[in-house]
């Protein structure tokens, strides 16, 4: 997406620290659009709007004939409508001279006067613009010869925001919009035939809006108001296919000079500041590109120039590459739109800390390779120390796990060598991580290096499925250091409940995942309790079930995709997806939240007993929040499968602390006379049983067979917790382990949904949303 300051590339670096106040939603929603006068909240009727076309059907002004030579979608709604606004964009780019937009069709017009269309450059799939059509925009001209915004009318993409006042020239518009606490502007100048600007909100957030000519007739038609995609951004292909040449340096420049007028110009600045240090630029060649950028930035106004600096600033600070000249440029903005800069020093503050790891793993990077010289150029004994010594800094670092494990077998003891390579054998998607490792010409898998050593260790390769199993269950979390292990229970009474959405088909998953085992491992459960619901994202899950996707649903919007964490109720404001070398810094985001967290006393208090009684488990809940309404307060419960072994696609092979069902239903257990009570007698054999008719039920909604269903429910914990519905905070967890294993006869192997009776079902409604996973 084009917002300033922070780009997509780095806001999934420094995700949660935004919110997107009205777009990101407002583009997902499909509700009626509205017309409105400018300064007004006044909607105008669909005659109303057809009598403005009738009326203008015969230009009169220089640009109302400008507005002609576009052809005329005609008097008919439903008819071929002009070039620039035709269903497939793309057809409006072919014969255009590179650098000129698409979108501007016929002689350009030489005031604002007339119907403009509004339109947002936003992020597609790859994180480069596309064109989004918001709505019209008609200025009028007074007799007394001013200029004045006469109407906007506008899609979902801004309402329910109305525009409350505006302001224009013959070559300048501004319009303010508001929304209950929301507000934001438009203010946009001409500029060869278009009108470029920015949308400003409250927070930060700022989106490059250009206003393309339009004839009285396509403002008018409510078909051409309601479409909103237009196709990708003039300059984004070319930007692509930059990034897969060998060049893509002198090529990015070449675009930055070309598409000066694109909103693509932004992205690839960006590019070549975020990746400076990747291109090997020189201190000149940085400080040219940022003053060549702001340069640029010019055409959309002062508000983009300083848009541009704080770009610049946090590319740099991020890579922490030319830092004082990331302080230049912040100084500058801070001059010019002190309150802007004023709004981002604690997200600055973020961005150099995040500046400083990048540069810090740039430096282990460069560690390693010279270890590996040293041990290349026979100086053995120091580069294996050197190793030793980053993998003990870092065990969930595969690369250096993987040199050490490569000098230890060459150099040293096979028992060693083995143990580092079944590490890497097991621990999820490392070989993902190994890629440039991967491409040397003697590198070997892991497992197939793991497999050997233990044969020569052992003799025979029995027992090795079984010896990888260990290994998992023992360096999964070997990140966490010996205080991390010993922490002390902080006898506050109060314990917080730590809820995972996640997915084993999801592989940024994986580093929350292992950050969330490694608070379990680490938290004494008076202190910190952890859930997981498992739901279909991106694909089916056997660990999944209707209480953990009603418990999805339960969050709304707050649970968007997978991995998704809460304490307390409260979603995490930091990025807790990623792959497996990611776990620590994530895990360590956690702590620290629980250690603030644990400094709040408990708001209610919750008495619970859990016996294994045969094939039964028995669960009595009695509890009480006297300082709450107790008609906004439920408790809830959770009977949780504390480990599973099940391999997951993405990598995950031990899953720990999985919801399989919420006794008392998700919605929870209302209090009587001011306080709540739970008791009943669960079949387990019923249990399972619900857990793999849901499955059965879910093959046809989601195209797939569950061969594999992890049903053993073995080793059960039994959680309960307090939840004010009103504020969705969590006011006191606890939680009871079963300490018996449960040992249910086998289950009868489930029929197979066959690819007819899949497609047959394929029409349901799958059974959770389809939503993609969180990077």
């Amino acid at each position: 997406m084009t917002t300033f300051p922070l780009s997509p590339h780095r806001a999934r670096i420094v995700v949660g620290l935004l919110t997107s106040v009205l777009l990101a939603t407002s583009l997902a929603s499909c509700n009626s659009a509205t017309t409105e006068k400018a300064g007004t909240e006044a909607s105008s009727t669909e005659s109303a709007a057809g009598e403005t076309a009738s009326q203008t059907l015969e230009p009169e002004t220089a640009d109302e004939q400008a507005d002609a030579s576009v052809k005329s979608a005609g008097d008919d709604a439903q008819s071929s409508p002009p070039a620039e606004s035709i269903a497939n964009a793309e057809d409006a780019k072919k014969d255009v001279p590179p650098g000129t937009d698409p979108l501007l069709q016929g002689a350009p017009r030489r005031t604002t006067e007339g119907w403009w269309r509004m339109v947002l450059s936003v992020g597609g799939g790859e994180d480069y613009p596309n064109d989004y059509s918001a709505g019209f925009i008609k200025i009028g001209k007074t007799g007394d010869g001013k200029y004045q915004v006469e109407e906007v009318r506008t899609n979902d993409i801004v309402n329910p925001a109305k525009a409350v006042r505006s302001e224009a020239t013959d070559k300048t518009v501004r319009i303010f919009f508001e929304h209950e606490e929301n507000k934001f502007d438009y203010a946009g100048t001409l500029d060869e035939g278009i009108i470029r600007g920015t949308l400003q909100f409250s927070n930060p957030r700022q989106n490059l809006v250009r206003l393309t000519p339009v004839t009285p007739q396509v403002a008018a038609s409510d078909k051409e108001l309601e479409r909103r995609q237009l196709g990708t951004t003039f300059g984004s292909e070319e930007i692509v296919e930059t990034l897969q040449s060998d060049d893509r340096v002198e090529q990015l420049n070449e675009i930055a000079k070309t598409w000066r007028k694109s909103p693509v110009l932004f992205t690839a600045y960006d590019l070549l500041l975020q990746n400076s240090t990747q291109f090997e630029l020189d201190r000149p060649t940085i400080e040219r590109l940022a003053n060549d950028f702001e340069a640029a930035a010019q055409v959309w106004g002062d508000r983009a120039v300083q848009a541009a600096r704080l770009n610049t600033a946090v590319d740099l600070l991020l890579s922490a590459t030319e830092t004082d000249l990331a302080e230049e440029k912040l100084a500058l903005a801070r001059k010019d739109a002190p309150e802007l800069v004023e709004s981002w020093e604690e997200l600055l503050g973020i961005v150099r800390e995040r500046g400083l790891a990048e540069k810090a793993k740039r430096e282990r990077v460069a560690a390693v390779e010279n270890a590996v010289e040293q041990i290349k150029s026979g100086e053995v004994g120091p580069g294996i120390a050197t190793l030793r010594q980053l993998h003990a800094e870092k065990p969930a670092d595969p690369v250096a796990t993987y040199r050490l494990a490569k000098a230890i077998q060459e150099h040293g003891s096979k028992d060693e060598a083995l143990d580092l390579f079944a590490r890497l054998a097991v621990l999820p998607q490392t070989e993902l991580e190994l890629g440039e490792v991967a491409a040397e010409g003697d590198y070997a898998p892991p497992r197939v290096v793991a497999a050997r050593l233990y044969e020569e260790v052992n003799g025979n390769r029995d027992g090795f499925s079984d010896f990888l199993k260990t290994v998992y269950r023992d360096s999964i979390t070997s990140f966490l250091t010996i205080e991390d292990r010993n922490r002390q229970p902080t006898g506050s009474g109060r314990a917080s409940l730590v809820e995972l959405f996640t997915g084993s088909t999801c592989p940024p998953c994986v580093a929350a995942d292992v950050a969330t085992e490694a608070v379990e491992a680490s938290f004494p459960s008076s202190d910190a309790v952890v859930l997981r619901y498992h739901v279909h994202i991106p694909g089916p899950d056997p660990l999944a079930n209707s209480d953990s996707l009603a418990r999805m649903d339960y969050y709304g919007a707050e649970v968007g995709g997978t991995p998704t964490v809460l304490i307390d109720g409260e979603k995490v404001p930091y990025n807790i997806g990623g792959a497996y070398s990611g776990s620590p810094e994530i895990y360590a985001e956690l702590a620290n939240s629980l250690v603030e967290v644990a400094a709040k006393p408990p708001q209610g208090s919750i008495e619970l007993t859990a016996n294994l009684n045969g094939e039964n488990l028995g669960i009595t809940a009695n509890a009480s929040a006297p300082e709450k309404p107790a008609d906004s307060v439920r408790l809830r419960i959770a009977i949780a499968e504390s480990h599973i072994d099940y391999a997951a696609r993405n990598g995950i092979k031990q899953h720990e602390m999985v919801v399989r069902e919420m006794p008392g239903g998700a919605a929870g257990i209302a209090a009587v006379d001011g306080t709540f009570s739970f008791e009943q007698e669960i079949p387990l054999i019923e249990l399972r049983d619900r857990l793999n008719s849901y499955l059965t039920s879910a093959e046809g909604p989601l195209r797939t067979s569950f061969g594999d269903r992890p049903l053993d429910l073995r080793k059960l914990t039994v959680v309960a917790f307090l939840q004010d519905d009103t504020t969705r905070e969590i006011l006191q967890t606890t939680i009871v382990p079963i300490e018996q294993d449960v040992e249910l006869p086998p289950l009868e192997e489930a029929e197979a949904t066959t690819e007819a009776e899949a497609a047959e079902a394929s029409s349901e409604r799958p059974p959770g949303p389809a939503l993609t996973p969180q990077e």
